[in-house]
């Protein structure tokens, strides 16, 4: 007799009313884990993690506790945001970070009218922009995920004007930042603002010239903007009436943008130097509405750049010869400041959108660097450059012509080139560097930003290479601070440049007897201090400096003269 099988034999008992065993299943048509069913929880992904340290890093230096705008999941060219309230006279920091698994994203900040405050928008995972008065008391903050997949947030703090500087230089915010936050548009008192707008420079300067003109969203408002070999003019725009964010670009002769003001509202200023002379062009224009602004040009010569306070924001305009026109004239001048002939030289062309490596010997004795120029032909417009050893940043640097990198350590390299501006060929050759010093092995990456930071003129050489280097550790709970003694009728300026996991340096100069401030700077990789005595006395001078987040290892450099040279 045939058995039924287990499917006939469950029909059976259905129909009969009954349910079959089901702790008895019929031979192996279940298969037995040792496994419950999996737990079920309500809740979100922290978003605070998903933030990673710029939260701590910015309440380390002076920002409010983080507020989470918006956060979850997004896939690419999503976009999320929501309205943040700012209180009056405080500066607004928003930024984004997203999962490993996203590549690209975006944060823009808008006015309720819709026009764009500031926005980061560069090609990396971690926008960060900074926002001062005066401001919207509700502005709306979004975020953009470019490419990738996964858990983006995005988050917003708030600080107070006196530490937005030091922020935006160690966290490296745009929108409004640097030397350019202002506080009003400068109209109370003109020449005040001014004359502190010049001490914020540093260095000598000459007014050339003060224009008043009429701007207006619906077209650009341009002006003439001369420019002398070797010297820089600044353009300082006084505005009060304009109803929002101004744009203010500069142009070279074939007209090329060579400089670009930072976004933002009330007075804005850019600095651009020529390494020769070319009639520019300035253009300002509203985005909406528009209104009076008085614009100031300023002259400094070339004998006072090295004293600039704002050195990371001046633009230079170059790539005025052909490449071998340019690279003769690059070799002849360093052969008569005593440098040896290049011991490798390499050419080629850069394409706009497409990063070129290049492999270099380095051959540096001990206790020196090679010098890495990277010679632009035209028409090649803003160079990028990073030098590598085995993934190692050694030095980096961006101009709008010709420009040069300082390796201090390893046997090879890997130069990274990428065109910003336009396309065109270049050269690059290596040579060493005739400023040593022991301490330039020890800390390779502080080493190259303090000679890059030194270097004078389109040409790059630097004009302290004879004094000595020593070393110092910084961290943000300690002042470092020694005292000098300042001769009557001379100055002494003080050069830091570091390296490390913090962020930030803050470098001060007081005087000695009474605490007055004589000289302040703050920056994220070198920033200097000069301090002078009257004619008829000298001066006890103090000079301190502490990382602003964090722990650095830091490259001091003093020299002393009658303008701190």
């Amino acid at each position: 007799m045939m058995r039924p099988s287990c499917r006939a034999l469950g029909s059976l008992l259905l129909m009969a009313g009954c349910t079959p065993p089901s702790a008895r299943p019929c031979g192996r048509c279940v298969t037995e884990h040792p496994w419950a069913p999996p737990t079920v929880r309500s809740g979100t992904v922290d978003a605070i993690a998903i933030l990673g340290d710029m939260p701590a890093r910015a309440s380390q230096l002076g920002a409010s506790a983080p507020a989470v705008v918006v956060a979850g999941a997004a896939t690419e060219n999503d976009w999320a945001g929501a309205f943040v309230d700012v209180p009056k006279g405080a500066c607004l920091l928003v930024y984004a970070r997203g999962a490993t698994s996203i590549d690209d994203v975006d944060v823009l900040v808008y006015s309720d009218d819709g026009a764009v405050l500031a926005a980061d928008e560069a090609r990396d995972a971690r926008p960060t922009v900074l926002l001062c008065p005066q401001l919207p008391q509700r502005v709306y903050a979004a975020v953009h995920t470019v490419a990738g997949e996964g858990f983006v947030a995005l988050g917003a703090q708030l600080a107070s004007l006196d530490r937005s500087h030091a922020i935006a230089r160690a966290l490296g915010a745009k929108g409004l930042v640097a030397d350019d936050i202002q506080t009003d548009s400068g109209a109370e008192d003109p020449e005040a603002y001014v004359r502190a707008h010049r001490v914020r420079l540093g260095g000598v300067w000459d007014e050339m010239r003060r224009q008043e003109l009429a701007l207006d969203a619906r077209a650009p408002t341009i002006m003439a903007l001369p420019l002398e070999t070797g010297a820089c003019v600044d353009a300082l725009v006084l505005s009060s009436n304009v109803g929002g964010p101004l744009d203010i670009e500069a142009f070279d002769a074939l007209g090329r943008i060579v400089a670009r003001a930072h976004e933002g509202w009330g007075a804005r200023s850019l600095t651009v130097c020529a390494s020769f002379a070319t009639d520019g062009t300035l253009r300002l224009r509203p985005h909406v509405g528009g209104g009076p602004a008085t614009v100031v040009l300023s002259r400094a010569r070339p004998q006072h750049l090295e004293d600039f306070q704002s050195r990371p924001e001046i633009a230079w305009i170059g790539a005025a010869y052909p490449l071998d026109a340019a690279r003769a004239k690059r070799d002849e001048t360093l052969a008569v400041e005593g440098y040896s002939p290049p011991a490798t030289t390499k050419t080629g062309v850069l394409s706009l959108g497409r990063r070129v490596t290049i492999s270099l010997r380095l051959g540096a004795v001990r206790g020196g660097c090679d010098r890495v120029d990277v010679i632009a032909g035209m028409p090649l417009a803003w160079v990028d450059a990073h030098l590598w050893d085995d993934g190692r940043l050694l030095s980096s640097a961006s101009a709008s012509s010709s420009l040069v990198l300082f390796a201090c350590a390893g046997d090879a390299a890997s130069l990274e080139l990428e065109a910003l501006g336009r396309s065109g060929p270049f050269a690059v050759t290596v040579r060493g560097e005739r400023w040593l010093d022991p301490a330039f092995g020890a800390l390779p990456l502080a080493a190259s930003r303090l000679l890059q930071y030194e270097v004078g003129g389109a040409e790059g050489i630097p004009r302290k290479r004879w004094a000595p280097v020593r070393r110092i550790a910084l961290d943000s709970a300690r002042m470092v601070a020694w005292g000098e003694t300042v001769a009557p009728a001379q100055c002494v300026r003080v050069v830091v440049a570091v390296q490390g996991e913090g962020a930030g340096l803050d470098l001060q100069a007081l005087d000695a007897q009474d605490e007055t401030e004589l000289d302040r700077a703050e920056s994220a990789e070198a920033a200097s201090v000069r301090a002078c005595a009257p004619s008829e006395a000298e001066r006890r001078v103090r000079f301190q400096v502490r990382a602003s987040a964090g722990r650095l290892d830091a490259l001091v450099v003093e020299t002393n003269g009658a303008d701190g040279i």
